[in-house]
């Protein structure tokens, strides 16, 4: 009964569309695709994250865009953008928001 209960609730979650997401999550978001895509950590790619400034949850080191939080989560969540890294999916596109509700749950110390 735990699992099925598990699995419905995960269903549900994931289902409904809505992926609540604050700044500080978009680095997380777009990390494994510079990861995967440049293998580098930094940003610089993502122009629309600092198009309007450096936001909080960004740092301008040497002429690099990096996230103000830690790595790991985006280091875990490598396996879950593989294939949209290797692929052709726009940075803007649902699918990677998507992903990162994805996350949440393969990683739920860190939010989406």
């Amino acid at each position: 009964i735990p699992a099925t209960l598990f699995c419905a609730l995960l269903i549900l979650y994931l289902a409904n569309g809505v992926t609540k997401a604050s700044g500080d999550t978009l680095p997380a978001r777009y990390l494994p695709l510079s990861i995967l895509r440049e293998g580098n950590f930094d940003l610089n790619e993502f122009r629309f994250l600092y198009a309007q400034g450096i936001p909080y949850y960004l740092r301008h080191i040497n002429s690099r865009y990096v996230s103000n939080y830690p790595v790991a989560p985006a280091i875990v969540a490598l396996p879950f953008y593989l294939i949209t890294a290797l692929g052709a999916a726009s940075p803007t596109d649902r699918l990677i928001e998507d992903l990162g509700a994805w996350r949440a749950v393969e990683c739920p110390s860190s939010p989406p």
